[in-house]
């Protein structure tokens, strides 16, 4: 059986919204409309800044090149940095506004040991002193009550211990979430920016100025192509752990709790029956 989890907490029940709770969430709708105006302002400011620029560079009298470089410089900005971060602003905003409205609507709220969240936009609205912080909420599968063990030898890695554990099959909520793990995207909004600045510098280089800015962007696509091998062997690993289907049980020594791992991939699964962190984050899969 598969259940939400935040903040390693399991999901404890559903509670309808409080009236209070519903006016805190429509101040922060009404809030968001100033990020919709920052984000118009990323758009357009850079924009009347160069074209006033633009027109002091050609006054009546002789013309002035400082200016019409510096409306040049603007433009580029506005075009990498700007522009998409206006764009990207004004889209998240309203999709957050939507998510907001659908809370609205659903009128109930996630409850937890300790905190409740919007089951839409995962925003935290108990307790007030964390109300409006976005919480990591991820469905995983709990670990089946009984299952039949089969002897297995693990060494520890760090100490070289030998510990007599035993494999189990993974139940089928499991194995559904470890298949969506094993589809996560190779590609992330995090390798962007350092492709587009990496471009810039590139681009810099290649026109004689500032050599050492093209190394600067070698080196970024290099970290890049180093990224993307390493989430492709991690999805790789997954992918043989699904297809084997395998948890191996390590039983707890001293202070140290039970946890099992995968046997490909050797990722922790579980630990003292709870999923691990990697388990709780959103996957975004690769379709």
């Amino acid at each position: 059986m598969s259940t939400l989890w935040c903040e390693g907490q399991a999901r404890t029940g559903t509670r309808p919204l409080t009236d209070e709770e519903a006016d805190w969430t429509r101040r922060k709708r009404r809030r968001a409309l100033v990020r919709v105006g920052a984000g118009v302002s990323c758009m357009v400011l850079p924009v009347a800044i160069a074209i006033v620029l633009f027109i002091a560079g050609h006054p009546s009298g002789p013309p002035r090149p400082r200016f019409d470089q510096a409306a040049n410089i603007v433009l580029i900005l506005w075009t990498l940095v700007s522009l998409p971060a206006g764009i990207l602003m004004i889209r998240d905003t309203i999709r957050h506004r939507a998510r907001l409205s659908r809370d609205l609507a659903d009128g109930s709220v996630w409850y937890f040991a300790e905190v409740a969240v919007l089951p839409v936009s995962r925003l935290l609205v108990a307790p007030n002193e964390r109300r409006g912080q976005f919480a990591n909420v991820a469905t995983a599968a709990l670990r089946p009550e009984s299952f039949y063990p089969v002897p297995f030898e693990v060494v520890h890695e760090e100490t070289g211990e030998q510990r007599k554990g035993t494999q189990r099959r993974l139940s089928q909520d499991e194995a559904r979430e470890l298949a969506a793990h094993a589809q996560v995207r190779l590609w992330s909004w995090s390798l962007v920016w350092p492709a587009i600045i990496g471009t810039g510098w590139i681009v810099a280089a290649m026109r004689g100025e500032r050599p050492a800015l093209g190394a600067l962007g070698v080196v970024g696509f290099v970290w890049i192509a180093f990224r993307f091998r390493r989430i492709a062997r991690i999805r790789e690993a997954l992918r043989r752990d699904s297809a084997a289907g395998v948890a191996v049980v390590v039983p707890g020594a001293a202070e140290e709790p039970e946890h099992e791992f995968l046997r490909e991939s050797g990722m922790v699964w579980t630990v003292a029956g709870a999923p691990s962190d990697w388990r709780l984050t959103p996957v975004s899969r690769d379709d």
